[in-house]
């Protein structure tokens, strides 16, 4: 690892540690429990890679097990992170039941294109399914932006939220876009640096969000104490 690659480790590491450490103090564990998970996944994920590559090598095949499993494992999490976001934002919806079942059957749908049982499938299942499961968060990311604006979410902390992985989303479609002006080698090298990018950038805004960024819940609460005040007031005065 270079100096760029440590650099990036330890601030992954630490946002990631921070994430989990704040939602813990905040109480906020349970109201984005699969956020939580997601990033737990994210911490645990890069540290077994870490510790098969000191140990195997970079180029052993152990490492190169290690690493599609726990980015397999870590993109059906985020999936499923991805999902909870839906549930919160269309929670007394009529529309929440239906789009449970929907994003469920697409799941199941990436699957099944996956399995080699439709023509040109790949023969890897594991790896097809783990590349399709990247774009379809990434495209579920992008829905879940439009449904925030367009249902005008009023929790600030939820759109902060929705708003890193939209952030995240954006670059890693920005490299995407690029693989076709490139060759593969600079374009390797591009994601190299593109993706641990996405992610500080990712962790930050979700750190500072549970820190900085009130959620309705919070807001409301204060609501009623601020006019409580004048109603009192104007009491007294009567008396």
């Amino acid at each position: 690892m270079n100096a760029y690659d440590q650099a990036v480790f330890v601030a992954v590491e630490s946002l990631a540690l921070a994430f989990i450490g704040i939602g813990l103090f905040r109480r906020l564990f349970s109201k984005y429990v699969y956020v939580q998970l997601y990033v737990a996944g994210l911490l645990l994920g890069d540290v077994a890679r870490f510790a098969v590559m000191r140990a195997y090598g970079v180029r052993s095949s152990k490492y190169f097990v290690a690493y599609y499993l726990c980015d397999y494992v870590l993109v059906v999490l985020k999936y499923l992170a991805i999902l909870s976001f839906f549930e919160i934002i269309l929670e007394g919806s009529p529309f929440r039941e239906i789009a449970r079942r929907a994003f469920l059957g697409l799941f199941a749908l990436l699957a099944v294109l996956s399995c080699g049982l439709v023509p040109n499938s790949s023969s890897n299942v594991l790896v097809e399914f783990q590349q399709n499961l990247h774009f379809a968060a990434v495209v579920l990311t992008v829905m879940l932006c439009v449904a925030l604006t367009q249902l005008r979410v009023a929790n600030p902390q939820l759109r902060m939220l929705v708003y890193g992985f939209g952030v995240s989303a954006a670059i890693q479609a920005n490299g995407w876009a690029l693989r076709n002006m490139m060759s593969q080698e600079v374009m390797k090298e591009v994601n190299r640096h593109l993706s641990p990018l996405a992610m500080v950038l990712m962790l930050g805004t979700w750190c500072y969000s549970l820190l900085r960024v009130p959620s309705t819940e919070e807001v409301t609460q204060h609501v009623p104490e601020i006019g409580l005040i004048p109603a009192l007031s104007r009491a007294e005065a009567r008396g």
